[in-house]
């Protein structure tokens, strides 16, 4: 009775948001009971008398374009259905806080400026060549999934947004993080940001139920994450003799419980988590092999404790995988039966159905000499560019700014303070946690431009319950430098 309880809140969520962007090929306090549909609170309000930081400001000249169209390019169909660009245009306000906020954005910054936004959607890199190539300008700026993106900006077809007129990314409104690890010998092809919330959808992230962590007499997970005692080996710890054959008949299947539920792509929250990457920055801001000159003993470490906890099978219960579907795991956390789940970020908002309470954390650190708790994003999230043969750099420059900057006094707060902090935490605790894991948001080149195809590799070798890493980098390791040298050359000609 109560899994069917569960089932069907969760499959009327399932129905609304699009499908996880897990996928075997790898690239890939008090409760808030408020009612989602209510709207009196909803309204995310500034301190009286506070000063505005000059850095949330806009700087824009006073400009009317005279009804002129800006359109936005998204991959996806712009609904909750599939992985897209859902915030760009909103025909009303509904009541609800997301689709409001755009609403409002969009009328502000058209009415300031004289314009009409509009979207079109099913983008791809495809035809974002074919318009580059046609030099129509059928589309102002794009946003396209990652490695979708990443193409576009290795054929040459994307601006440096830098050089774009009145679009300062250094603003608090532009994500900072995309800037320092995208940039390329100081050109910035990729903008993300209040604008959207696509990119922080498909933040990978872990949760954890708070019912089951006291009922098996666990470490308060919230304290070991501030003194940064989080770390990948009392994880592997705190999953053990959590699991429960539930029915009996000796076979670990979903109708069991479980220390963990996830899909293969935690491989890379894992491993991102422990604060690796395949491809760093030099001084001159071009891209390097990690592994050049060694290093490969923490990532064999990595490898086996990764391993250990993904394919003990009375631990852990993959999903996605040919065998569950992904929603099993969510069903698994919903019911009671899992005390971590590991997912994108777009979960909290379906959990908000769950009954019991759970808490929000990141991913665990390698050791507590790691510094910073790093948190992995799934390139299924978009980014935004534009075309370097746009006609009207200046035009394009202005609206983004505009736009990206009233999206951090609309857009911003209904989902992060609202959706995501008042109606998806259950604490203070998990709204401290969500400022760790946005702050700390790692955007990997190496991905998004599949180089030297190590990653691709290493989650390959780890899915299949492998963990020697001296051999898959002595495979990779003359392609990737050459994938690498390449790379760098084509973006500094």
């Amino acid at each position: 009775m109560k899994r069917i309880l569960c089932l069907l809140p969760a499959i009327i969520f399932t129905l609304i948001f699009f499908a996880s962007c897990s996928n075997e090929n790898g690239v890939k306090t008090e409760n808030n009971k408020n009612d989602p549909g209510e709207t009196a609170s909803d309204e995310a309000t500034a301190p009286e008398n506070e000063e505005p930081d000059p850095a949330d400001i806009e700087e824009l000249p006073e400009k009317d374009f005279g009804g002129r169209t800006f359109t936005f390019l998204s991959y996806g169909d712009g609904t909750m259905n599939t992985w897209s660009t859902p915030d760009i245009v909103k025909e009303s306000e509904n009541g609800e806080p997301v689709n409001d906020a755009v609403y409002r954005r969009n009328r502000q910054t058209e009415e300031r400026f004289g314009i009409e936004i509009k979207a079109q959607y099913n983008g791809t890199s495809g035809l974002v060549e074919r318009t580059f190539k046609s030099g129509d300008n059928a589309f102002d700026a794009v946003w396209l999934d990652m490695n979708g993106l990443g193409i576009c900006a290795q054929n040459r077809y994307l601006a440096d947004l830098k050089e774009l007129p009145c679009l300062d990314l250094k603003k608090k409104y532009w994500d900072q993080s995309v800037t320092r690890d995208l940039s390329v010998g100081g050109k910035v092809y990729f903008a993300a940001g209040d604008i959207s919330i696509g990119d922080k959808w498909s933040t990978w992230v872990m949760m954890f139920n708070k019912n089951m962590v006291r009922d098996n007499n666990l470490e308060n997970i919230y304290e070991l994450v501030k003194s940064g005692g989080w770390t990948i080996d009392k994880f592997s710890q705190m999953i053990k003799d959590v699991s429960k054959d539930l029915d009996g008949n000796g076979i670990w299947d979903n109708k069991d419980q479980y220390g963990f539920t996830t899909t293969n792509d935690t491989i890379y929250g894992f491993y991102y988590g422990c604060g690796e990457t395949p491809v760093k920055k030099s001084n001159s801001d071009l891209l390097e092999y990690s592994y050049k000159s060694g290093g490969a003993d923490k990532l064999q470490k990595i490898a086996e404790i990764t391993v250990e906890i993904l394919k003990k099978e009375d631990n852990t219960l993959i999903v996605n995988n040919g065998k569950y579907t992904w929603q099993e795991g969510m069903y698994l956390f919903l019911e009671d039966r899992a005390l971590f789940y590991s997912e994108v970020m777009v979960q909290i908002e379906r959990l908000r159905v769950m009954e019991t309470d759970f808490g929000i954390i990141p991913l665990p650190k390698f050791d507590k000499n790691q510094k910073d708790y790093v948190t992995f994003v799934h390139p299924a999230g978009g980014l935004l560019g534009v075309l370097s043969n746009h006609e009207d750099r200046e035009f394009a420059g202005i609206i983004l700014e505009a736009t990206a900057a009233e999206s951090s006094r609309t857009l911003r707060p209904a989902y992060y303070d609202i959706t995501l902090k008042r109606k998806g935490a259950r604490d203070v605790e998990s709204e401290q946690m969500l400022d760790i894991i946005i702050q700390n948001r790692a955007f990997d080149p190496g991905i998004i431009f599949n180089l030297g195809n190590v990653m691709n590799s290493y989650y390959n070798m780890a899915a299949k319950g492998e963990a020697n890493v001296s051999s898959m980098l002595e495979k990779q390791i003359e392609k990737m430098e050459k994938d690498i040298n390449d790379f760098n050359d084509k973006f500094m000609q």
